[in-house]
């Protein structure tokens, strides 16, 4: 799987045409979003065998020559344990859907702390928040997370969603683009041209995350994605 790593264990991650087939693109992508520290590669890999098997799996339904046609060309991906994985009926998912919903959540409080860098213009408020603070931002993912208090809140979803914050809030961001009441990044996995938009407005937000003296994370420190072809 495309990976590349620095000494100083940043994650950088390359995806696109240049890279790899578009069938994988999302798969590498969300896994990325859902284990993005440096340490947590095999977790990471697996989970890319997983998502990479049911899409795999998924397209054999509907082009099952676009799928031979594609391990036929991209002879430099080892096909074999995807395959494996795409005759299971389902892929062992573990906790990916709990994570991915804490990302969200952390998405959209990251939107929230940066609102006037990313528009230009000051947030308005839901109602009961006075403030951007990260209290009260994590009271206001609340119901998002299922988790009470804003302590754990900050622990459990923030604190840990950070270093992939600029991806998180880019998914959001373009999720709302094609629906303006998206909570979650609801789409389709095998859209790479998707995934392209989100790894194009990541890019554009990370000097917002960056600098913001409410977020504390430098872009050395950040998890990052960049398109190639």
């Amino acid at each position: 799987m495309p990976k590349a790593l620095r000494p100083n264990e940043q994650l950088v991650v390359h995806l696109g045409p240049g890279i790899v087939h578009d069938l994988l693109t999302g798969a590498v992508f969300v896994a990325t979003l859902i284990y993005p520290d440096f340490a947590d590669e095999d977790r990471r890999h697996e989970l890319i065998l997983e998502l990479a098997g049911h899409c795999v799996r998924m397209a054999r339904t509907t082009d099952p020559t676009g799928v031979d046609h594609a391990i036929a060309q991209w002879h430099q991906i080892n096909w074999d344990p995807i395959i494996a994985r795409s005759m299971k009926r389902r892929p062992a998912l573990g906790h990916m859907e709990t994570r991915l919903r804490h990302r969200m959540a952390a998405g959209r409080a990251g939107i929230a702390r940066t609102y006037e860098g990313i528009f230009n213009s000051c947030p308005v408020l839901p109602p009961g928040m006075t403030s951007t603070s990260l209290n009260q931002i994590c009271q206001m993912i609340r119901s998002d997370v299922h988790i009470d208090d804003p302590n754990n809140i900050e622990s459990l979803v923030w604190r840990p969603s950070l270093k992939a914050l600029h991806l998180c809030m880019a998914c959001l961001i373009v999720a709302t683009e094609v629906d303006p009441d998206a909570r979650s990044m609801g789409f389709d996995i095998q859209d790479a041209a998707f995934i392209h938009r989100i790894v194009l407005m990541a890019q554009s937000l990370e000097n917002i995350v960056h600098e913001h003296p409410g977020v504390a994370m430098t872009r050395d420190r950040m998890t990052l994605v960049r398109w190639v072809g």
